[in-house]
């Protein structure tokens, strides 16, 4: 609901990630929704979340919510998982879209990070 992912500009600014990936745009899909279909999901939060490594492998659906609010507390509750990006000190937050990046690139890779 939040954005095209087939529009130009998002296109353009995923540097061909589109056909890399698998994207399922699916705006009604409720929690339980994605794991009836396999998917494990995981909310990205500020604080207190876990480290990729700590997510088991397998297919995942990663949550983010907006810049300004992030996702809302129920959807955070409910998720079979909170992912929390490592920051270096002073850095307060990021935007929506480089904090999924990242969180795609380090859950996506979790497998082969853990063979080495």
């Amino acid at each position: 609901n939040s954005v095209d992912v087939w529009s130009p500009k998002t296109i353009r600014a995923g540097g061909g990630g589109h056909f890399a990936t698998d994207i399922e745009v699916a705006p009604l899909l409720t929690l339980s929704e994605l794991r009836v279909r396999g998917l494990q999901t995981v909310a990205t939060v500020g604080t207190g979340g876990v480290g990729s490594s700590e997510i088991p492998d397998g297919p995942v659906a990663i949550l983010v919510g907006s810049e300004a609010h992030g996702l809302p507390a129920d959807v955070v509750a409910a998720a079979d998982w909170r992912f929390t990006i490592p920051m270096p000190g002073g850095t307060e937050s990021l935007n929506a879209a480089v904090a999924a990046s990242i969180a795609l690139y380090v859950i996506g890779n979790r497998s082969t990070e853990s063979r080495g």
